[in-house]
């Protein structure tokens, strides 16, 4: 609905330009976040209410995009329009292009809970970038993610949403601070290749102005491009946002992120079970890939079939029941079978032989 409201002006105003980078937005959202994120809701073998309104909510979003971009990309609409209400509704108009233009339905605008779900989204995107700066995948689960809002209100949700974040990021625990200083230090020097010729003998005062100053108030009037003044009672020195050199210092064993005043640490020490779940989500991704190059449909039950060495053994038994429902395996054996389709792969330092079937 907040998406009709900006194509209705943006059409109004000939600014379809601006308006399909918002729809662009939205369509990553929806399917990066709204469909991957309701999997199970879509996959579940009940047919109850939450699995009916999962498709609902997705068949509304789809028909109502479909009308939102008929005037810049008629054919293509179309044809979706055929296939998903067309096709499904002899009553409903037989074109697109005969359809209404959707209105906003302000009973289903909810501001509260789009800010919630952008602190969820921000944090899974530094939290991602945290990962990658210390180059551990996805896969591998971490013990914790500490994370610092600038608003109150931002932290709350944080913490109320913190399954969803947790999910997403592949990590035990969260913690939310209160001070950005509990996660990350910043060291302050001045930029001698710049202060140098402008204040000459100045500079081992400015140096320890510098030194003394609070990090925080100097990190903040930088990031503002604001001119700082620093003064010893005699004199006053002007500095430039440039005239300061910034950097990071991390706490031991973790990772950190900053963006627009939010800050994200992530963990980086691995124990030994968290590499044994980083190893079982491994073995399911290939399983997963296998599935596809066997062409079999995303509901087909499975049995497995592994050959491996005992030390990997231990981790398919350790996480059997995970990897059986992920996989939607109903048997997993340590045997080799004929007749079925077969891979090899290798996790850390193991080489399996895998073979899957339809059950």
């Amino acid at each position: 609905n907040q998406l009709i409201g900006q194509a209705r002006k943006d059409y109004d105003t000939y600014q379809a330009d601006k308006l399909m980078l918002k729809i662009n937005r939205f369509v990553d959202e929806l399917s990066n976040w709204y469909v991957r994120r309701s999997r199970r809701r879509f996959w579940k073998s009940e047919n109850d209410t939450d699995k009916w309104a999962a498709y609902h909510t997705l068949y509304q979003a789809l028909v109502t995009l479909s009308k939102l971009i008929a005037p810049v990309s008629p054919f293509f609409t179309e044809s979706l329009y055929q296939n998903l209400v067309v096709a499904l509704d002899p009553e409903a108009p037989t074109s697109i292009h005969l359809c209404s233009f959707p209105e906003v339905e302000d009973r289903w605008l909810d501001d509260a809970l789009l800010r919630r779900v952008d602190v969820v989204i921000k944090t899974v995107e530094l939290g991602r970038a945290a990962r990658n700066k210390a180059n551990l995948k996805v896969r591998q689960p971490l013990a914790n993610i500490s994370v610092y809002f600038p608003n109150q209100q931002d932290r709350a949700f944080a913490s109320d949403l913190q399954d969803q974040i947790l999910e997403e990021l592949n990590i035990k625990t969260l913690s939310v601070v209160e001070n950005a200083d509990a996660l990350v230090q910043y060291d302050i020097k001045p930029n001698l290749g710049l202060l140098g010729p402008k204040y000459g003998k100045d500079m081992g005062a400015i140096r320890n102005l510098i030194t003394a100053a609070d990090p925080q108030a100097l990190l903040k009037q930088s990031k503002a491009g604001e001119t700082i003044h620093l003064t010893d009672g005699q004199s006053t020195f002007e500095l430039l946002p440039e005239e300061l050199l910034v950097s990071t210092i991390e706490p031991d064993g973790q990772a950190v992120v900053e963006e627009a005043g939010v800050v994200v640490a992530v963990e980086t020490e691995l124990s030994e079970a968290l590499i044994s779940e980083g190893m079982a989500r491994d073995f399911i991704r290939n399983v997963q890939n296998m599935r596809k190059d066997a062409e079999f449909d995303v509901s087909d039950r499975i049995r497995i079939f592994i050959e491996v060495d005992e030390t990997a053994q231990k981790m398919i038994l350790e996480h059997q029941e995970y990897i059986a429902n992920e996989t939607l395996a109903e048997e997993i054996s340590f045997a080799k079978k004929e007749e079925c389709f077969t891979a090899e792969f290798k996790i850390g330092k193991d080489n399996f032989t895998v073979g899957i079937k339809r059950n």
